[in-house]
C-alpha cells in the first residue's frame, strides 16, 4: 500500500520553523521539499527520520522522481 505524502510545518512564536516530510522513504523527500527549505532560509539543524533510511519498493518514492515537476526534479 502507498503511503500518503504529508510536508508539517510549525511555526513557533519566536520565528523559527520546523519542516518535516512524511509518507516518503529514502533521500527522495529532500527533493519534495526542497522548495520550502530554500525559500525559508538559513536551516539551523536537520534530523533525519528512519523513514530517510529505508529502501523504497512500490512506495512513493520509487514513482515521486519520476512525477516531479522538472524544477524539483
Amino acid at each position: 500500500m502507498m503511503s500518503r505524502l504529508k510536508i508539517v510545518l510549525q511555526i513557533n512564536p519566536q520565528g523559527k520553523v520546523m519542516l518535516q516530510t512524511q509518507g516518503v522513504k529514502g533521500p527522495t523527500c529532500r527533493q519534495i521539499d526542497r522548495f520550502l527549505r530554500e525559500g525559508l532560509g538559513e536551516v539551523l539543524h536537520e534530523q533525519r527520520t528512519a523513514e530517510f533510511y529505508q529502501t523504497a519498493r512500490g512506495s512513493l518514492s520509487e514513482t515521486a522522481d519520476q512525477n516531479l515537476p522538472e524544477d524539483l526534479g
